[in-house]
């Protein structure tokens, strides 16, 4: 009697052991191709898209601005009535989003906006390199 439950301990530890190891892999294989996903991100969603394209509206009113006075404005703020009626938002829902506003930072020369879409995925465009790009934090 004591051998069958020794057996049957010893069958449920390598059943315990075996769900482990495929539980590790299963992990593995998503992150990995989780992150080929994200090196080869080429094309935003339609509501990523909306959102980039509010942010250029943005963009071009920053470089109006500068034009204009020769330097950056110290917030987005700074271009309304003139550049902007309001200052867009990306239009993404409240729900879990952190950030629901354009984040602005001013440089001398440059500057940089972003939004979040979710706790970890931003997009972003720095004027100094001329193009949007994400990034999964």
């Amino acid at each position: 009697m004591k051998s069958i439950r020794y057996d049957a301990a010893r069958s449920i530890a390598m059943i315990n052991n075996k769900i482990f190891i495929l539980s590790i892999i299963f992990l593995c294989t998503g992150y990995c191709s989780n992150a080929k996903e994200l090196a080869d991100y080429d094309i935003p969603t339609k509501r990523e898209q909306k959102a980039i394209d509010r942010g250029n509206l943005i963009i071009n009113a920053l470089a109006a601005y500068y034009k204009d006075n020769g330097v950056y404005p110290e917030s987005l703020e700074d271009l309304t009535p003139v550049y902007l009626d309001k200052i867009p938002r990306p239009g993404l829902s409240d729900g879990l989003n952190f950030r629901t506003k354009f984040q602005y930072i001013k440089w001398p020369k440059s500057f940089r906006i972003s939004f979040r879409y979710d706790m970890f995925s931003e997009f972003y465009y720095e004027s100094s390199e001329g193009k949007w790009r994400y990034e999964n934090h």
